[in-house]
């Protein structure tokens, strides 16, 4: 059941909105499903492996314990594996956040038709937008709610700063 109806993250969405017919999304499904098997099927051989390899491991650790003890070329494959994952994620939660704010928040306030490539401009600049408030939110780490506070405080009006002044 669960391969039938596999786990909806954005980028399935995306590609099921953006079918053009039933018969693509029923094969956006089937491709989705077939991913997600492969991918469970992945985690529970890594799973067995290292179950075998290093039994005592705490699971939190085990698969850095199952990683270190391989020889350093695998590590660098393995890493350079879970990186690419990784980033290919990232890539396309993203992409799919552009096109969505694109879509659904910039053109119904825009009024006027745009050309597919200014579509796709204004997506990558929202792209390069958000990695940039991600690199920044990344980088003041344990300072974010401190920031969260600051950008209330300076867009506070008349009637915010009598707020805090009854509650001091």
């Amino acid at each position: 059941i669960y391969i039938a109806f596999p786990a909806l993250f954005p980028l399935a969405i995306q590609r099921m909105v953006m079918a053009k017919d039933v018969h693509q999304i029923k094969k956006a499904f089937i491709s989705n499903s077939l991913i997600n098997f492969i991918f469970l099927a992945c985690m529970l051989i890594i799973g067995l492996y290292t179950h075998i390899v290093a039994p005592h491991a705490e699971a939190k650790t085990a698969l850095f314990s199952v990683i270190s003890m391989l020889s350093p070329l695998v590590k660098g494959l393995v890493i350079f594996g879970l990186l690419a994952l990784l980033i290919s994620t990232i890539n396309a939660c993203l992409n799919v956040a552009c096109v969505a704010v694109v879509q659904d928040i910039f053109l119904p306030f825009y009024k006027k038709e745009l050309s597919e490539a200014k579509k796709l401009t204004i997506a990558k600049l929202f792209l390069v937008g958000i990695g940039v408030f991600a690199t920044i939110l990344a980088m003041l780490g344990s300072k974010i709610f401190f920031t969260a506070y600051f950008i209330f405080f300076i867009n506070g009006s008349k009637k915010t700063y009598q707020t805090i002044a009854v509650y001091n």
